[in-house]
């Protein structure tokens, strides 16, 4: 029993390990190839007093500043500090930041059911519109897209690195049963073999003794 609890403990260290070291903030950005410095959140901030407070929290350093949107992919939301100056942004699109760390556009208004921008705005203004700030990791969309909520009603399964984290964990949970199956087959052999030994030593003692 205790060699089954040490087997499930390492895999349950290898899991916890490949998550930690996938979602570090260095391994992010080498992935994302990004230039500065990022800082998955869970949410963005959804109004100016939110954004005030993270933006102090982060104190960006020197002439740059606080922004908070969603990667190129859509599977994090983001906080860094830019190197850019205000940016315009004008209606009907959403942000995501692409290329080694600049905002790009999104056109929204033929795929968001609601919540596109209707009008112009600046990149620190972005909490005017929560839909341009709300995504599903998993699946990598926009919340508010028609296609998004499809793809979750319909239960598809994406095609990502969750996969391989829940076939690692159907292995490590195959191997532990094998294991126990194992390890009971060989404890009733030994007690089996045990039990014909001692049958042997029994019709081995001589007859006397029985008198």
């Amino acid at each position: 029993m205790t060699c089954v609890c040490v087997l499930l403990l390492i895999c349950a260290l290898i899991l916890q390990k490949g998550n930690s070291v996938n979602m570090t903030r260095k391994s992010l950005q080498v992935q994302l190839g990004y230039r500065f410095q990022i800082y998955p959140v869970d949410v963005c901030p959804k109004n100016k007093v939110d954004f005030d407070t993270a933006a102090k929290n982060r104190n960006c350093p020197g002439e740059s500043r606080y922004l908070c949107a969603p990667d190129k992919n859509l599977t994090n939301l983001i906080e860094f500090c830019t190197d850019r100056p205000p940016s315009l942004y004008g209606p009907d699109n959403c942000v995501r930041l692409e290329g080694t760390g600049d905002l790009n556009h999104f056109h929204c208004v033929d795929s968001f059911i609601s919540g596109c921008p209707n009008e112009a705005y600046i990149d620190e203004e972005i909490y005017k519109f929560p839909a341009c700030l709300e995504i599903n990791r998993v699946f990598q969309c926009f919340e508010a897209e028609e296609s998004c909520k499809e793809r979750i009603s319909n239960g598809s399964t994406p095609d990502n690195g969750s996969n391989a984290i829940l076939i690692f964990a159907i292995y490590c949970a195959f191997l532990t049963v094998m294991f126990v199956i194992g390890t009971l087959l060989w404890i009733y052999r030994k007690g089996e073999n045990q039990k014909d030994y001692l049958q042997l030593e029994k019709s081995h003692v001589p007859s006397f003794v029985h008198k």
